[in-house]
């Protein structure tokens, strides 16, 4: 039952306490991090996409300009078949006039071709990384579905540690009395996990602040609790 302790027993248990609440932070960060073979093989997923996707906009936009070409040459092969038409019924003067639409028009085409030709070399090309790209996607997938799974077991398994370690750090906690563990709880929540710490040479542990006399004193006095005045964390005298 809380309460119910000598100060040298609450010193001992907050000590405890604060060790398994470092313990269960560990869990945590161990939790949160990615193994290396599973963050490489993501890497390496992540960026097949992105060149995947990069290659198949600009095969996507060398396909629209290919069409357009192809769409503006057939238009200007009929205007040139339907001008061939017209010269050979007209009379000199149209003739003529004739000739130079029709010479316009093969000089125009014949630009259309050339142009169209790179467009051609370049869309077989891009189809073939395409197709290089996904096969590598493919292949990838296999490892880094073993990744994830093997991964996800040793999230469970310290998801599984964690939740009896923090059975056995609340089980602890019972014996201690329930305004200092809050006072203990919050000041660890605003320090980076230490809410309990030792006094080493006149100076705390935590913040490393050389403390006032007085509150040297109070703790060799036996006095509990005593923050440091630095950084708010309770404070206890070094064994």
């Amino acid at each position: 039952m809380r309460g119910r302790v000598t100060l040298v027993n609450a010193l001992e248990l907050l000590g405890t306490i604060q060790a398994m609440d470092l313990e269960l932070d560990k869990l945590r960060l161990d939790e949160d991090s990615v193994p290396v073979a599973l963050r490489g093989a993501r890497d390496d997923r992540d960026r097949l996409n992105v060149q995947l996707e990069g290659v198949r906009a600009e095969h996507l936009a060398t396909r629209k300009s290919l069409s357009a070409a192809d769409l503006e040459l057939k238009d200007l092969t009929a205007k040139r078949e339907r001008s061939r038409a017209d010269q050979r019924t007209g009379n000199a003067k149209e003739q003529s006039q004739y000739e130079s639409v029709i010479l316009q028009l093969s000089g125009r085409i014949e630009e259309l071709e050339n142009d169209s030709l790179p467009l051609v070399d370049k869309l077989d090309g891009l189809q073939s990384q395409i197709a290089s790209l996904e096969s590598e996607l493919r292949d990838l997938e296999p490892q880094l579905k073993e990744l994830e799974g093997l991964d996800e077991d040793r999230v469970a398994a310290l998801r599984a540690e964690y939740d009896e370690k923090m059975f056995q750090r609340n089980t602890a906690a019972e014996d201690i009395d329930e305004k200092l563990l809050r006072e203990y709880d919050s000041v660890r929540r605003a320090r980076k996990g230490l809410g309990f710490v030792r006094v080493v040479n006149g100076k705390c542990a935590g913040c490393k602040a050389q403390l006032p006399i007085n509150i040297v004193q109070r703790l060799k006095g036996g006095e509990f609790p005593v923050k440091c005045p630095s950084c708010g964390r309770i404070l206890a005298m070094a064994v």
